[in-house]
C-alpha cells in the first residue's frame, strides 16, 4: 500500500496551486487581450490597451503560455478531496512549466542586456533609461519566483507518493 499525503499538505498545495493558477490565468488573459488589440484591432499601435508595468503590448504566445500554466495549476483544486494524492502532479507539472517560461524570460532579459551593451551608444542609453525595467518586470518572472515553494512542496509530495520517503 502506498503512503498517503498528509491532509494538511494536500490542502495547502490545493490552495497555493489554485491561487497561483488564478494569477497566471489573469496575467495570460491580460496579455492575450493586449496582443489581440495590438495585432488585430489597432495594428501598428505600440501602446497596450491595458498598460501595466511589465505587461507587453503584443505577446500573444506569452499570453497563451501563461494561460496554459494557469490552467494546469488550477487543477490543484482536485487535491482538496481525500484520496486524490496523484493530483499533486498538476502542481508539479504546472510549476515546472512556470519554471521553464520564467527562466526563458530571464534569459531574454539577459540577452537584451548583452545586446544593448555590445551596441552601446543610443541603444544602451534607451535601455538603461527604462527598457531594462520592462524586461525585468515581466509578470512571468515574478510569478515563477512565487511558484517556487509549490514546486518544492509538490516534488516532496510526489516522492512520498511513490514511496521514496521525505
Amino acid at each position: 500500500m502506498r503512503p498517503a499525503l498528509d491532509p494538511r499538505t494536500r490542502r495547502a498545495l490545493a490552495i497555493y496551486g489554485s491561487v497561483m493558477g488564478l494569477a497566471y490565468v489573469m496575467v495570460g488573459l491580460l496579455e492575450v487581450v493586449n496582443a489581440f488589440y495590438t495585432w488585430f484591432l489597432r495594428p501598428g499601435v505600440e501602446e497596450a490597451l491595458i498598460a501595466l508595468p511589465g505587461l507587453p503590448a503584443g505577446d500573444l504566445f506569452g499570453g497563451f503560455s501563461s494561460l496554459v500554466v494557469g490552467l494546469v495549476l488550477l487543477q490543484a483544486v482536485r487535491l482538496w478531496r481525500p484520496g486524490r494524492d496523484e493530483d499533486v502532479a498538476f502542481v508539479l507539472v504546472g510549476s515546472l512549466l512556470a519554471a521553464a517560461f520564467g527562466v526563458l524570460y530571464i534569459l531574454v532579459f539577459v540577452a537584451n542586456g548583452v545586446s544593448v551593451l555590445l551596441a552601446g551608444g543610443e541603444e544602451l542609453a534607451e535601455w538603461l533609461a527604462g527598457g531594462w525595467l520592462a524586461d525585468v518586470l515581466r509578470p512571468e518572472i515574478w510569478l515563477f519566483v512565487l511558484v517556487l515553494p509549490a514546486a518544492i512542496a509538490s516534488w516532496r509530495a510526489a516522492r512520498i507518493i511513490v514511496g521514496e520517503g521525505a
